[in-house]
């Protein structure tokens, strides 16, 4: 499974981060925050990079979504 599939297959989870920019492994969400840096320190903090994971902002019922 991959990154979008895991968050395909588990939609209460992505809701849960409406607003908020999340970094994805194929087992889940591992870190979220209102702004790309706050993740990039919560990754740092966990021994990993944001080029190791999927990186996005979970898109609001108003906005597209955007992935890095």
């Amino acid at each position: 499974m991959n990154e979008l599939e895991w968050l395909s297959s588990h939609p209460e989870e992505a809701e849960k981060c409406s607003g908020r920019w999340i970094a994805v492994t194929d087992e889940g969400i591992i870190a979220s925050g209102e702004s790309l840096s706050e993740v990039e320190s919560s990754l740092k903090s966990k021994g990993m990079s944001l080029k190791e994971v999927m990186v996005m902002k979970m898109p609001r019922k108003d906005e597209e979504m955007s992935i890095l």
